[in-house]
């Protein structure tokens, strides 16, 4: 968007953004999550399926076919599916990490979104270090799936440098690796969540809507949106400006009531 665009032209132009929400942020099963999704005015949402009822060993082919029925009843789409496994880091675990996340890949496929988000967890300074070189076997094999099955993997951002996760991006070989961007995550590590997409923005195919504060004594709080340390029309525009035109997935992990926190956060993204 051009620097000196109108108030009229920014806030149409925000008005516009795709709203999801992260499904578990309700803390409720699935059935009521969805109804709830649609009643705080989200248009799309991110579900876990590492486990549990969305596991995809208990989505044989007919239950994907109900639950893509289920949810374009309701007026929804699935943002991406999250594989969350506690990073991707300990060389004993990798082909279980491969197993579950492609298995997951594939039921992204099936149900839509082809976009598969994680944490691969920190992966140190170079690919002399034990933790750099599991993960790159892990996104270098899940990547190649990916490649194959038209799905992407985006690394969520949090614990690494932007410039080092994308040098480190740069060093695999799949096309497949890509960046689910959580501003929160990076000012609560006390990176600069504009900075970085520097590095990462074009890699960006999924982005969190959460808030975080990063205290003088090094504490890291997350906060309701709007009411934290991250600069949100800088980094909408900054996003936009990289041709992002993706989801913002409202994620909310703590408070006593995180249906009026995402409600609320539906209301300031579209206030911005």
């Amino acid at each position: 968007m051009p620097a000196g665009a109108g108030i009229e032209e920014r806030m149409s132009h925000v008005a516009k953004l795709k709203t999801g929400v992260m499904l578990e942020s309700f803390r409720e099963p699935v059935p009521e999550s969805l109804d709830l999704a649609v009643e705080v005015g989200a248009s799309g949402f991110q579900m876990y399926a590492v486990s549990g009822d969305l596991h995809p060993d208990a989505m044989s082919a007919e239950r994907r076919a109900a639950f893509r029925d289920r949810v374009a009843e309701k007026g929804l789409e699935i943002t991406a599916l999250c594989s969350e496994m506690g990073g991707y880091t300990e060389a004993s675990r990798i082909e279980e990490y491969v197993d579950t996340t492609t298995r997951i890949m594939d039921l992204a496929v099936d149900l839509g979104p082809r976009i598969v988000t994680a944490h691969i967890g920190a992966i140190g300074e170079s690919p002399r270090e034990p933790a750099w070189t599991a993960v790159a076997e892990v996104l270098e094999r899940i990547g190649q799936h990916g490649d194959e099955v038209g799905c992407v993997f985006a690394c969520e951002t949090g614990l690494d440098e932007p410039a080092l996760l994308r040098k480190f991006i740069d060093s695999l070989e799949t096309q497949s690796i890509r960046i689910n961007y959580d501003p929160a995550n990076l000012v609560m590590m006390g990176f600069d969540p504009v900075a970085g997409l520097e590095h990462l923005g074009d890699l960006v195919v999924h982005t969190h809507a959460k808030d975080g504060v990063r205290h003088p004594d090094g504490r890291a709080e997350e906060v309701p949106l709007g009411t934290g340390q991250v600069p949100w029309r800088e980094y909408v525009a900054a996003l936009t400006a990289r041709g992002y035109d993706g989801y913002y997935t409202i994620e909310r992990e703590v408070g006593d009531n995180p249906r009026a926190d995402i409600e609320a956060a539906v209301a300031f993204l579209a206030s911005l």
